[in-house]
């Protein structure tokens, strides 16, 4: 079940990315990006089951070859040679895309690996080599004890403020720490317990129910009014809460404890809802591909940069969009007619069917064994000594047997 869960976050991060990408929007795109943004708390959670409390050699090289060198080795190697293969050849085909600048790159190592931009997809990368330290620490506490520093530490981020904060995603690490907490603590017993098998219809009124929710959201925001529109009802994950202050109330300051809270139960309720309702129990064709994740979210970013450059060739950032072009004409665009709206749910539903198809693509073992070398490059564990851990079962085994010997 938990790779099942972890693959089918992976379909919704890419789904929000797919749906909301600037020059191929869905026309609901803003409202379907804030009904599912609760996939990235979700993948906190699913990370926080496989935290492991005590910092031993082996698991801090696990740390560094898993966590850390993806890191180093996207930001310095991968990601500027898909960037300029995508720009080489969107060059070629006339789309007046200029290389990119390697050498910009490389003057700041240490502003690539810690900093963090709007359209940077390593920033959970950064956020997970934190908890993972940070957690540990927590853990010297007793339960109760550590569970009140984790949201105290989360609080905190509300009061964060953004622009100081946001480029070394210490907002994004404190929001969301609390979810990799309690992901830490009831992820294993969650996933080890024996839980029955759901039949099919259960699982297909969950995902209907799943649709429906996004649909509702789409019908909400068309008809909210325009200056509630503008205001984030509940606000992103990696935020600091101050950029939801109302002008000139100081009252307001007191109670960003409050709204984050609100976002912190309103998006683990409906992370959790969606773990039991849509998630299959058993094996599923894409069970073992939950293991790669990393795959599609390092990699997706290229893939849908391409298709965007592609679609808007010579850069018209202007363009609305040529799905909404498809769909309808400009007349339509704010007073859209029941026959569209039902039109908006149905490309959603399509939407995510493309986002499940790319992630079962880029998860698949093609795309493995060309970008194992950067995205989990195991060959670095030879630097490393072998673990101890390995050892130990055998001499405890044999320590038994002795006592039995013993017994006799």
């Amino acid at each position: 079940m938990l790779d099942n869960a972890k693959f089918l976050a992976m379909v919704l991060v890419l789904f929000d990315h797919l749906a909301s990408l600037p020059g191929i929007q869905l026309p609901p795109g803003r409202a379907v990006s804030k009904a599912v943004r609760f996939h990235m708390p979700l993948m906190v959670l699913l990370s926080g089951c496989h935290s492991l409390k005590a910092l031993t050699n082996d698991r801090l090289s696990r740390i560094v070859v898993f966590t850390v060198a993806p890191l180093v080795i996207f930001k310095f190697v991968l990601e500027p040679s898909l960037d300029l293969l995508t720009t080489t050849v969107l060059k070629g085909n006339g789309a007046g895309v200029n290389h990119l600048d390697l050498g910009a790159l490389y003057n700041d190592p240490l502003s690539v690996v810690l900093m963090t931009k709007n359209w940077d997809e390593a920033w959970y990368l950064r956020c997970l080599i934190c908890w993972r330290f940070i957690a540990p620490l927590i853990a010297c506490f007793s339960l109760r004890c550590g569970s009140v520093v984790a949201l105290a530490i989360g609080v905190s981020s509300a009061y964060m403020q953004y622009p100081a904060f946001d480029k070394l995603v210490w907002t994004h690490t404190a929001a969301l720490l609390p979810f990799f907490w309690f992901g830490s603590l009831f992820g294993q017993q969650l996933f080890s317990r024996p839980i029955p098998l759901w039949p099919a219809t259960r699982l297909a009124i969950g995902w209907v129910a799943f649709l429906g929710y996004i649909c509702f959201w789409i019908l909400f925001e068309d008809q909210a009014d325009v200056l509630l529109r503008a205001v984030e009802l509940f606000p992103n994950n990696w935020q600091s809460m101050r950029l939801l202050l109302t002008r000139e109330c100081p009252a307001d300051f007191l109670f960003l404890w409050a709204r984050y809270l609100g976002f912190l139960m309103l998006r683990g309720t409906t992370a959790i809802l969606f773990l039991v309702n849509c998630v299959p129990r058993s094996q599923m064709p894409f069970t073992r591909l939950g293991s790669f994740t990393i795959y599609p979210y390092l990699l997706h970013r290229c893939v849908l940069d391409f298709v965007q450059r592609t679609v808007l060739v010579g850069g018209k950032a202007e363009c609305p969009g040529w799905i909404w072009n498809w769909a309808c004409g400009d007349s339509e665009r704010h007073h859209p007619s029941p026959e569209l709206r039902l039109q908006w749910c149905m490309q959603s539903a399509v939407s995510l069917l493309l986002a499940f198809a790319l992630a079962y693509l880029l998860a698949s073992w093609p795309f493995r064994v060309l970008f194992e070398w950067a995205c989990q490059p195991k060959w670095l564990k030879r630097f490393f000594r072998p673990s101890l851990p390995e050892a130990e079962p055998a001499a405890l085994q044999a320590k038994a047997e002795l006592s039995k010997v013993k017994a006799l």
